[in-house]
């Protein structure tokens, strides 16, 4: 299956990336850095990556959560993770992804670290 990426938006300021099927070496990979990038650009300090509905992600897929992660930290920003499918996990698991980046296992948990950080600042 190919890489489909959506993009929503959860009140007030978080942006959330939803990917689908394999995260990859390819054009595809190369787009979603584009997005990514494109959305920190663009003012986006709050960044979820969805990977709940991931088949499998290569080395390169890897790279890309890892380089996303830098970009956030760069720009003031935080990202988490979000690992559903079990292989997926294992791999996130397997080279301590959570040592980069939080990881939690449903979107509404990660959204929910990136807003308590604003209740905590304010």
């Amino acid at each position: 299956m190919i890489l489909e990426v959506t993009t929503r938006s959860v009140a007030p300021d978080i942006t959330v990336f939803e990917l689908k099927g394999r995260l990859a070496l390819g054009n595809l990979l190369t787009q979603t850095e584009h997005s990514v990038r494109s959305a920190i650009d663009g003012g986006c300090r709050k960044l979820v990556v969805d990977l709940s509905r991931l088949d499998s992600v290569d080395s390169a897929g890897l790279g890309l959560l890892v380089m996303c992660a830098g970009a956030m930290e760069q720009s003031g920003g935080r990202m988490c993770v979000v690992s559903g499918s079990p292989r997926v996990a294992q791999v996130l698991a397997i080279t301590h992804l959570e040592r980069v980046v939080a990881v939690h296992p449903d979107a509404e948990s990660a959204c929910r670290s990136l807003g308590s950080e604003t209740a905590a600042a304010g």
